[in-house]
C-alpha cells in the first residue's frame, strides 16, 4: 500500500475518533450536572469514566493530525481494536439472552484474536509509514 493512502486513512480515522469524542464529552458532562444536581454519586463516577473516554478519543485524534508517530499508529489500531471488541459484544448480545458459556469462551477468544491482531497490524503500519524509525518502535 501507499504511504500517502495510510496517512489519509489514519488521518480520517482520527478525525471520527476525535469527532466521536467530543460529542461523548457533551454527553458525559450534560449526565455529570445531571448526576450532581441530583444528589446521585453513581452517575457522577459513571460519567467521570465516559470523560476520560471521551478525552482518550481527543487525544487520539491530536496525535494523528499534529504529532504523526508510531505512536499515533499504536493508538489508533488499539482503537480498532476497541471497536471490534464492542461489535462483538452486540453479536453475542449478552444482556438479552439467558447466560451460555460459550458466549464466554468466544468473547476470550476474539479478546485473543483482537490482542494478536493489533499486536500484528500495529507493527506492520508503523514500519510502512515510518521505514526510518528504529526497529523497536518505541517512540
Amino acid at each position: 500500500m501507499n504511504r500517502k493512502l495510510l496517512e489519509v486513512a489514519l488521518r480520517i480515522i482520527g478525525a471520527l475518533s476525535s469527532l466521536m469524542g467530543v460529542g461523548m464529552l457533551c454527553g458525559a458532562l450534560m449526565f455529570l450536572i445531571s448526576g450532581m444536581q441530583d444528589a446521585k454519586w453513581w452517575m457522577v463516577a459513571f460519567s467521570g469514566f465516559f470523560i476520560f473516554l471521551a478525552g482518550y478519543f481527543v487525544y487520539v485524534g491530536y496525535l494523528v493530525w499534529f504529532k504523526p508517530s508510531p505512536l499515533a499508529v499504536r493508538h489508533v489500531c488499539g482503537l480498532i481494536g476497541f471497536y471490534v471488541l464492542t461489535l462483538f459484544m452486540e453479536l453475542l448480545d449478552p444482556i438479552h439472552d439467558s447466560f451460555s458459556p460459550w458466549k464466554s469462551f468466544a468473547f476470550l477468544g476474539c479478546l485473543i484474536a483482537v490482542y494478536f491482531g493489533y499486536k500484528a497490524a500495529s507493527r506492520w503500519l508503523s514500519q510502512k509509514m515510518f521505514p526510518d524509525r528504529s526497529p523497536d518502535l518505541r517512540t
